[in-house]
């Protein structure tokens, strides 16, 4: 039998994608992928994968991305600098600074960190946004 057009024997459909043959038609029965069966044997629909480090946003997705992790960088190293700055110095001969001193500079300090990881974290869901809206574009 010959192969449709635009078709694919489904053992060849089934290692491409690294699936068992019994999984490949189970995906195409449920409507995941095109195929179809044709006299008891079965075809999918040829896949096309595009390259994994394809662009997948527009300049202006992309520097925004950027600029959110430059914004996490600056962000955690503004409060380690803050932190030093604040940081209690020498109290003298024969005295201590209470732990109370140093309460400010160790929350700027988290203040920067927790700052960083928002701006990361805004950054990858906008990328990852990015290659969710191109997927669905193609």
């Amino acid at each position: 039998m010959s192969v449709p057009e635009g078709m694919m024997p489904i053992e060849e459909f089934a290692k491409s994608q690294g699936l068992t043959t019994d999984k490949a038609i189970e995906m195409i029965k449920n409507g995941y992928h095109p195929g179809k069966e044709i006299s008891g044997v079965w075809f999918a629909a040829e896949f096309q994968r595009r390259p994994a480090k394809e662009a997948t946003g527009g300049p202006e997705e992309i520097g925004l991305v950027l600029m959110l992790n430059v914004l996490a960088w600056l962000s955690v190293l503004s409060g380690l600098i803050v932190c030093y700055w604040l940081w209690p110095g020498d109290a003298g001969y024969g005295r201590e600074w209470k732990e109370a001193a140093s309460m400010t500079s160790i929350t700027w300090l988290l203040v920067g960190i927790v700052q960083g990881v928002i701006f990361a974290t805004v950054a990858k869901g906008l990328s990852l946004l990015g290659e969710i809206a191109h997927n669905t574009r193609n």
